[in-house]
């Protein structure tokens, strides 16, 4: 891009305000905290900022979960949904809305129609109208729509609850056929409890959601559209990423995936298709509690190659405004579901161990050509290198005082696992141990993490085998 050229348009999002007028407190989980008045003052200084972009947004993206589900038993719904629509209005940029689990609690579908949640008006219907039948004929029709903001360009906003029994009422045949699909899956009374602890099974619970057939077919309509017309596609609702190249980051632990009918997980070829989508990103880069930047790849500047898995590969990189050195994490688009379970756990429990000294520090992420970059804090070396170094090249041997501060390290990385996150680890080995040249030593991958079940580990044949413990 030249250095004074314009951008087509730019374009704000913003998600999970969950305003409620109550003390603060945490989620269903108990995992984080909420800060439920304080919301309002961040959409404040959120909408603050997008007014005083010199090139101003053209809209703004909201992911859903305006308002708490806590409003609904106060009877504070409607008051809480104008504070925060007070909020929007002072933003010069029209707001795209989304609808999450919180919208639901709050409101029927019926009156989210009616309400100005719904921002179908935006709709752009002049360059595409082959498909609105789809929709139009359906009796319980999806909340769903695109735009396009500039020639090329297209967002669009799929309805993450289309199936789901929290919105829609018992007459429903979208009702009856999520009931059902849920019970099969989820035995348990509490349908907000997940079947498994762990793995694909958490998909199923009450609070979750999924996409019909009917809306699948209109997706694929606009994407036929898309393709003949070589647009970039952007896709927008209230669920995380199903496929890590999907062009609306961040990743996030509690990512939600599609009530699949077919109970095969992403083989669906409609969402296969936005591989081909995926469309430049940037992110937020967080070096330390005072260090917080915007930042996309052109920011970074590649030192070269250090590492190469089946995933991808690490590159060693700076981050030239800051010129903070890093570890980069190039995760290939194509990783297989294997993969894709791994690395999600490996970024969950990074993500979750800020405050841990013991653990490698995750910075940010943000999409590049479909690809996913992971940015860590950059070690000098693993204990198994080290351990080479000092035999092999010094012919000498590691004090004990050494060893010791690697074991306490150690340890205390899986007492912190343990005891705050409910993980084990399941690979320790020296390669997994890194060490930096300011002493410091702290704990890295842990893709094949399992998680605590009333303090027990559920045991698997999980590792590295020539480091696991000998069974007789």
């Amino acid at each position: 891009m030249e250095e004074n050229a314009q951008p087509l348009f730019t374009f704000g999002v913003i998600a999970d305000i969950q305003y409620a007028d109550i003390e603060d407190g945490f989620n269903f989980l108990q995992t984080r905290k909420r800060y439920y008045r304080n919301s309002i003052s961040l959409l404040n200084s959120a909408t603050e900022k997008w007014n005083a972009e010199p090139v101003q947004p053209s809209f703004i993206l909201q992911l859903g979960d305006i308002i708490d589900g806590f409003n609904k038993p106060r009877k504070t719904s409607e008051k809480a949904l104008e504070t925060v629509v007070n909020g929007f209005s002072k933003c010069k940029a029209k707001a795209h809305h989304a609808w999450g689990n919180h919208e639901f609690y709050n409101f029927s579908r019926t009156y989210l129609m009616n309400s100005v949640l719904n921002s179908k008006h935006l709709e752009s219907t002049s360059e595409f109208q082959s498909s609105k039948h789809v929709e139009e004929n359906n009796p319980e029709p999806s909340y769903s729509y695109h735009f396009s903001p500039a020639p090329n360009f297209r967002f669009v906003l799929l309805d993450a609850y289309d199936l789901s029994i929290i919105g829609r009422g018992e007459p429903s045949r979208k009702y009856y056929q999520s009931l059902k699909y849920l019970r099969e899956h989820n035995k348990n009374k509490n349908l907000n409890v997940p079947p498994e602890p762990t793995g694909m099974k958490q998909q199923f619970v009450e609070f979750n959601g999924g996409f019909s057939r009917e809306q699948l077919d209109w997706l694929n309509d606009v994407l036929t559209f898309a393709d003949n017309n070589q647009e970039k596609v952007t896709v927008m609702c209230k669920r995380k990423a199903l496929k890590l190249n999907f062009a609306n980051p961040p990743i996030k632990s509690t990512a939600r995936f599609t009530l699949n009918t077919s109970g095969v997980p992403f083989q669906n070829p409609h969402i296969e298709r936005l591989r081909t989508h995926s469309i430049e990103s940037s992110g937020k880069l967080k070096i330390s509690p005072e260090q917080h930047w915007d930042f996309t790849a052109e920011d970074l500047k590649d030192l070269g190659e250090i590492g190469r898995g089946a995933y991808g590969s690490v590159n060693k990189m700076v981050h030239k405004p800051s010129e903070q050195i890093m570890a980069v994490k190039r995760i290939r688009s194509t990783v297989d579901e294997k993969e894709q379970k791994q690395l999600l756990m490996d970024l969950d429990v990074v993500m979750r161990s800020s405050d841990c000294p013991y653990i490698v520090q995750f910075y940010g992420a943000l999409f590049r050509e479909g690809d996913c970059w992971i940015c860590m804090e950059l070690m000098s070396t693993s204990f198994d290198k080290f351990y080479k170094y000092v035999y092999c090249a010094l012919d000498d041997v590691i004090p004990e005082e050494i060893l010791g501060k690697i074991t306490l390290a150690t340890v205390k990385a899986l007492n912190h696992l343990k005891e705050n996150l409910k993980i084990i680890h399941r690979d320790i080995k020296p390669s997994n141990i890194l060490l930096d040249r300011n002493g410091n030593i702290k704990l890295c991958d842990f893709g094949i993490s399992g998680q605590l079940v009333d303090s027990i580990a559920k045991t698997r044949d999980a590792g590295c085998r020539p480091y696991m413990a000998v069974i007789d």
